[in-house]
């Protein structure tokens, strides 16, 4: 989907090397589609905290 290809281009906006750091936030609603859920995980270059 869309919002998973611009989720991956702003990731790689963020991190171009490995000696960048940076902070991205996803808020998503407790509603939201599992399979979203898992494709947005599976975008992410590190595991993700939940708040």
């Amino acid at each position: 989907p869309y919002m998973i290809l611009r989720l991956r281009q702003g990731i790689g906006r963020l991190i171009r090397t490995s000696d960048d750091k940076g902070a991205i936030s996803i808020f998503l609603s407790d509603t939201e589609d599992e399979k979203v859920i898992e494709a947005v995980k599976n975008v992410l270059p590190v595991e993700g905290k939940e708040l």
